[in-house]
């Protein structure tokens, strides 16, 4: 759930028509790919943004400023986790500069088409990840605070309105390739399946809306944990440094700057500036009260949107301070430049821990797991679904071992637990293997060593 049918299709041609390596590392450089771009968009996203603010602030150093704020998004470590794996968060932060690119360029010259634009890709970044919905309020108030007489203009609103339902349309792939999608039905014995998906209207409209991670939206959590953690994360992720500059910046932005560093005459863009602040304030403020009530496992990854705030306030107080120093240009260069320390040092502290050229230990476990002597049609079973994939992988892509059936907790609503799954297991008659020794286990079967299984 929910489905990401854009990605898959994306990561189906691409897959395909790139000759290099195998399937799993092309789609890791998939990642890499949209990331990158994601990067390279933000510099003249960051240029459009500082132009609308600092409109007295020489071109060059706008143009500085946009260099290091891209670099210092780039070296972020949740991002860079992402930008290396085959997953769907560098695709998504993509659609997220993309669409806020295209807003600042028709906040600037008030072009229909760019707006158009930006309800298209509006709509294919829902066909993709639906968290996009949850920049609707910014980009709402950020029309409204701009030019609230597009919200007069119904022919205009409806053209939008077509763009962006229009890529919605795209959800049909799951109905048109489930009948031909091999692990959907997963047989168990003679004439009996286990049925991952089933291909009807309520089940695809449960798929798409989240299916069984529309539970993990908790209103209950303790909040004061759920901040501690987001604080956590955040800290980890530009370092205190960087969290004051942040905070510096969305303090300009929302107070005004000092008139000490501007000429007689020079104006600042009051209403570019609080438009500024609409977009990337409610940008964060919802995404962030999102993800402190919800409660899935891997909850870090949902804060990239929130860092790319942040680089963008870091940029903002960088853009104060060198129009404070504008009148000599030499400080200025240097007072950006000094920024660069930041991504430098975000880059030597996280390199060792991000690099995975060598993590090769999903392949070669299995590779050593599949040359045991496996009876035909055994049950694999492990209590951790990511400790399977790797086995699905080179049955359905590579094609081994086709005849073994992996299973794993939440496979199904119907097999929540790791005894459940044991007891479908057994149930079938068929020879069970545990892919790791755990302990506890004893409870609910007697496991001994086989080889590298148990």
């Amino acid at each position: 759930p929910t489905g990401y049918p854009l990605y898959t299709v994306l990561g189906w041609l691409w897959s395909h028509l790139l000759p290099l390596g195998d399937v799993a590392y092309r789609m890791n450089l998939f990642s890499a790919l949209w990331a990158a771009l994601a990067v390279a968009l933000l510099y003249p996203f960051t240029r459009s943004l500082l132009r609308q603010i600092f409109p007295a602030l020489s071109p060059s150093i706008r143009r500085l400023i946009a260099i290091v704020a891209a670099i210092t998004f780039a070296v972020t470590p949740t991002l860079w986790s992402q930008a290396i794996i085959a997953e769907v968060y560098g695709l998504h932060i993509f659609f997220v500069v993309l669409i806020f690119y295209l807003l600042l360029t028709w906040g600037e010259g008030r072009q229909p088409r760019h707006l158009l634009l930006a309800a298209l890709t509006f709509g294919l970044s829902m066909t993709h990840h639906s968290t996009t919905l949850l920049l609707a309020p910014a980009i709402l108030v950020y029309i409204l605070v701009v030019d609230r007489r597009v919200f007069l203009d119904w022919r205009l609103l409806l053209k939008c309105l077509l763009l962006l339902l229009a890529p919605l349309l795209l959800y049909l792939y799951i109905p048109v390739r489930a009948p031909h999608t091999p692990y959907l039905r997963l047989p168990l014995t003679e004439g009996r399946d286990l049925v991952l998906y089933e291909n009807t209207l309520p089940n695809l409209i449960n798929f798409v809306m989240g299916g069984p991670f529309s539970g993990s939206v908790d209103f209950s959590v303790n909040l004061g944990e759920r901040l501690t953690m987001a604080w956590g994360f955040l800290r980890n992720e530009v370092s205190w440094a960087g969290a004051i500059l942040a905070l510096t910046g969305v303090v300009g932005l929302a107070t005004g700057f000092p008139a000490a560093g501007f000429r007689r005459g020079d104006t600042i863009d009051s209403s570019g500036r609080l438009a500024v602040l609409a977009l990337t304030g409610l940008t964060y403020i919802v995404s962030v009260t999102f993800n402190l009530v919800y409660t899935i496992g891997d909850i870090y990854v949902m804060y990239i949107p929130s860092y790319l705030m942040l680089v963008l306030w870091m940029a903002v107080a960088v853009g104060m301070g060198a129009s404070l120093v504008r009148r000599w240009q030499a400080a200025s260069v240097v007072l950006v430049l000094l920024f660069l320390a930041l991504p430098i040092g975000l880059f030597f502290s996280n390199l060792s821990d991000l690099d995975q050229s060598d993590n090769t230990s999903a392949r070669t476990g299995w590779e050593m797991l599949l040359a045991e002597p496996l009876p035909s049609g055994a049950i694999l079973i492990s209590n951790d679904r990511n400790e399977i994939m790797p086995m699905w992988y080179f049955q359905y892509v590579d094609g081994r071992r086709t005849d073994l059936l992996g299973l794993f907790p939440q496979i199904t609503a119907g097999y929540p637990t790791l005894g459940h799954v044991l007891d479908l297991a057994l149930s079938t008659g068929r020879p069970v293997y545990l892919v790791k020794e755990m302990p506890g286990i004893e409870i609910k079967v007697e496991a001994e060593a086989k080889g590298r299984l148990w």
